[in-house]
């Protein structure tokens, strides 16, 4: 992320930006991407959607629905989703 967009953005899930920044890094989103499943695929990948559920872990959530269903929900933060 460009330092203008770091200062543009507002996250109370830092920590979850720096691991996916960290993670991108590292290459583990495009390995992640290239490991082949056998789901179907309609809004999603199913390479999406074990990475969502990678940052739901990270994220000491209990249930996937709270991604969304949270006082501060993930997907909502634009911040997090730029990082991964």
């Amino acid at each position: 992320m460009s330092e203008t967009a770091a200062s543009a953005c507002h996250t109370e899930h830092a920590l979850l930006v720096l691991l996916g920044q960290y993670a991108q890094h590292l290459g583990l989103i495009k390995a992640l991407m290239a490991v082949p499943l056998h789901q179907q695929t309609r809004t999603f990948s199913p390479q999406t959607k074990v990475l969502e559920f990678l940052v739901a872990i990270l994220a000491g959530l209990p249930h996937l629905e709270d991604l969304s269903r949270d006082g501060r929900p993930l997907d909502q933060d634009q911040a997090v989703a730029h990082a991964w």
